[in-house]
């Protein structure tokens, strides 16, 4: 069982704006298919995921879950879970839980890492950022953006 935190701003409701690249993944119909009743996604409004209450969050658990129970390294048999925890100051905690195939320290570390590598890659796609304190790349950054600012006379000077 491990964890990883998603910035709970990132968090929104499904349009079809944001479902058109979370269904170029393969996999990613069948959860969906699930959650939505069996409609066609192309044809759910807007309206409706908000009144039903599906997130970018909803669908890329799910669709985790699903990616879990097809890894030949998970036995599928026992729980595979993935759950949010209760919000914190850093984001809301993603929690996944399941068994590896392996008993063997080496293997089951590796399959954990590829599973938290893969899911750092692909929250992306779900348009989901995972939390991150600020490091030097963030503050180097704003500096940049806030000297450039300071550059540009506002509209009307110059």
């Amino acid at each position: 069982m491990r964890s990883t935190t998603i910035d709970q701003h990132s968090v929104k409701f499904l349009t079809q704006e944001t479902l058109a690249p979370m269904l170029a993944l393969r996999g990613t119909n069948e959860p969906l298919a699930k959650l939505i009743d069996g409609r066609d996604p192309m044809g759910v409004p807007d309206s409706w995921f908000m009144d039903n209450g599906l997130t970018n969050l909803t669908l890329f658990r799910h669709y985790l879950m699903a990616w879990l129970a097809d890894r030949p390294d998970i036995i599928k048999e026992m729980y595979i879970v993935v759950r949010t925890l209760k919000p914190t100051p850093s984001g809301i905690p993603l929690e996944i839980y399941c068994f590896t195939s392996s008993v063997l320290w080496m293997e089951y570390e590796n399959t954990q890492s590829a599973i938290f590598e893969y899911i750092t890659a692909v929250a992306g796609q779900f348009s989901l950022r995972l939390y991150q304190h600020p490091a030097g790349h963030d503050f180097w950054r704003l500096s940049q953006e806030y000297s450039l600012r300071d550059r540009i006379p506002p509209p009307g000077e110059g």
